[in-house]
């Protein structure tokens, strides 16, 4: 995971509720990291054949 190109955590895994079909994704953070709740992750690739990366896109509100 990345924010403003800054690696900040890692995704510990991927999986697939059964009952919604909506991607459950567990992330950790690390401790020196403070995002608010309103965050944004989306995934991103560098270049065009590049690394896929989850990038986090802090919001306006109070940090955690």
């Amino acid at each position: 995971m990345k924010a403003a190109g800054v690696v900040v955590g890692r995704v510990e895994s991927i999986r697939l509720d059964p009952k919604t079909y909506a991607a459950v994704v567990t992330m950790r953070i690390d401790r020196d990291y403070a995002f608010s709740k309103d965050t944004i992750a989306s995934i991103n690739t560098s270049g065009l054949l590049g690394e896929v990366y989850v990038g986090l896109d802090a919001g306006a509100t109070r940090r955690c």
